[in-house]
């Protein structure tokens, strides 16, 4: 049986895309920015914001690289986080 741990609100926007970086972390794309949570707690860790050129468009495509870094694509861009 599934169980609901938590109902986390997001941006206005929505969420352009997800992406787990290990059992306890997801990062969610969303417009302009990428947001990293907390998923046994609920709760938002670090919110990285792109330039300000750059906030009407969607994260997409997010993939966690060796559990500590992020690649995803963000209009005609690629961002690599680390």
């Amino acid at each position: 049986k599934s169980v609901l741990l938590h109902n986390i609100d997001l941006d206005q926007g929505g969420v352009g895309s997800g992406a787990l970086m290990s059992r306890n972390l997801i990062v969610t794309g969303g417009q302009g920015s990428i947001s990293l949570w907390d998923i046994p707690r609920g709760s938002l860790l670090r919110k990285v914001v792109f330039s300000d050129g750059e906030q009407s468009v969607y994260v997409n495509h997010i993939v966690s690289v060796a559990n500590n870094g992020i690649v995803c694509d963000q209009g005609q861009d690629l961002k690599i986080v680390f």
